[in-house]
């Protein structure tokens, strides 16, 4: 035992399979049926019996259930966390039976995995995401030169585990090239041990995704599971040698549509050789569990689900203010809104405008919260004002704070945005570089280390000329923001019902919600 009972499973092609209820110990009912992954590697299977004994009809139930077990190709197969796709019944009750289910993952070895959450904890994973050998510039393949006597000839290297330092288990990258008398493939797996077993969803919230990210913030497009096994050592099996190793379970489960260009190594924002010997690989851990969010609309961005020009650029927006937001907490509530009454007294006195009260004691209520001008100048700051050096203009952020309020807000003139984004298109990269320059300082890098793998990507400069030439749109999207706030007649804040004031802040630098 010990190595991975595979069948190499591939989308789109059916097999025979016969399933048992988990509660079936004795394997008594067996269900024939049949296994396939569809385009996207999503587990499916279909019975043609109900899964309870007794249920036939059109009106029979066909709960799915959350864990089932089955046999593919001489495999064991565990399937988890099913659900109801299609079920037919004929109006009569010996009618044939049509049920399909798919499954969140499917786990494939020479064991199943039991229904008790003790029976189905790993110590141990070995995973590949897409384009994870440019990250980790794996060297696998060597060449001899030739002599009189033989041509060249290539050979496998066998590199050596490179640890990767961290807590709560052991962390390596290692080889996985495979190679036949003709070709090696070069490719290398994350391997993890655990200290302590843990359940899969765990495992994925833990160590999975940090790692998925660490590997999107690379490539800076998304990148998914390409290859899964998992076990757990702690396992004894009666009618085994007590020795014997225990197997892999291979695990399929669904994945987004593989980008069809290759990754050109040019494009690299980091690289396993960029962290310096002894890295604590904890930090990439601690940001990816701390900034859920922001690394959720980071990678929605990179990998093109957020939607057209308009939404692209409010999440990457958002996923600035939220970087910054869990770097630097707001303040605790103190008695901002005592000023805000004495503010919005003193101004009634001399007869102030309506609107000018309102304003002027919503921003002393709130004062506690920077604006989005505000965070984006401390972001800049924190990664050695580089986006400020590229615009060259006081004003850059709170043209960029602007520009985002007529977006998000839906402000007056937005409909100008359909025919002219390239105001839209400068201001997303714009958020998309800082978050890049911040994140990199969050790991560990200096601003100086930020700036030098930032711009050492091979579109980096294109990048810095668009932004530019962008500028003057980023402030054409600015001034609709203050002349659409300058004509609105404000109303009230919905917080502030003595007030008149409007929720739209005006000059485009509004506390960021």
């Amino acid at each position: 035992m010990g190595e991975i009972v595979d069948p190499d499973l591939k989308p789109d092609e059916q097999h025979p399979a016969v399933y048992w209820k988990v509660t079936d110990k004795d394997r008594a009912r067996p269900l024939p049926g049949l296994f396939w992954l569809t385009a996207n590697g999503l587990p499916m299977i279909q019975l043609h019996e109900p899964l309870d004994p007794g249920e036939a009809g059109m009106f029979a139930s066909h709960d799915a259930p959350s864990l089932l077990h089955g046999l593919i190709m001489g495999n064991t197969l565990t399937l988890t966390d099913l659900e109801l796709v299609i079920s037919r019944q004929s109006m009569r009750s010996a009618g044939p039976v049509l049920v399909r289910y798919s499954a969140r993952m499917a786990l494939v070895g020479d064991y199943w995995l039991g229904d008790e959450e003790a029976d189905r904890v790993f110590d141990q994973v070995k995973v590949r995401y897409w384009d994870q050998d440019r990250w980790t510039e794996t060297q696998s393949v060597g060449l001899q030169n030739p002599t009189e006597e033989t041509p060249v000839s290539i050979h496998h290297l066998r590199p050596a585990p490179i640890p990767l330092a961290c807590t709560g288990g052991r962390l390596e990258v290692r080889d996985a090239s495979s190679w036949n008398p003709t070709a090696i493939h070069p490719s290398s797996n994350f391997h993890i041990e655990l200290d302590e077993p843990t359940t899969l969803p765990q495992l994925i919230e833990d160590w999975l995704l940090p790692l998925q990210f660490l590997l999107v913030s690379a490539t800076s497009r998304y990148s998914d599971v390409e290859y899964m096994a998992v076990r757990n050592t702690n396992l004894v099996f009666p009618d085994k040698p007590h020795n014997s190793q225990v197997s892999w379970l291979r695990v399929y489960t669904s994945q987004r549509k593989r980008p069809a260009k290759d990754l050109l190594s040019g494009t690299m924002l980091h690289r396993l050789s960029d962290f310096p010997d002894g890295y604590d690989f904890d930090r990439v851990f601690d940001v990816v569990r701390t900034n859920r969010f922001a690394v959720g609309q980071y990678s929605a961005v990179k990998s093109d689900q957020t939607g057209g020009h308009l939404t692209t650029f409010v999440a990457s927006a958002q996923a600035v203010e939220a970087l910054d937001r869990v770097a630097h907490p707001d303040a605790p509530v103190g008695d901002e809104g005592e000023w805000s009454k004495k503010v919005k007294a003193a101004l009634r006195e001399i007869d102030a405008p309506k609107r000018i009260v309102s304003s002027a004691s919503y921003g002393a209520k709130k004062s506690y919260r920077p604006s989005l001008e505000a965070r984006l100048n401390r972001v800049d700051a924190d990664t050695g004002k580089v986006v400020g050096g590229i615009y060259k203009s006081k004003s850059w952020a709170a043209d960029l704070a602007a520009a985002r309020n007529v977006v998000a807000h839906g402000l007056e003139n937005t409909e100008l945005l359909k025919t002219d984004v390239r105001g839209v298109q400068a201001a997303t990269e714009t958020y998309l570089l800082l978050f890049e320059l911040r994140l990199l300082t969050l790991i560990g890098f200096t601003a100086e280390q930020a700036d030098s793998l930032s711009s050492r990507r091979g579109y980096y400069w294109t990048t810095v000329q668009q932004l530019k030439d962008g500028a003057a749109h980023i402030q054409a999207l600015a001034s609709r923001s203050e002349s659409t706030a300058q004509s609105l007649q404000v109303s009230k804040p919905r917080d502030d019902p003595s007030s008149n004031a409007s929720s739209i802040e005006p000059g485009g630098s509004s506390p960021s919600a």
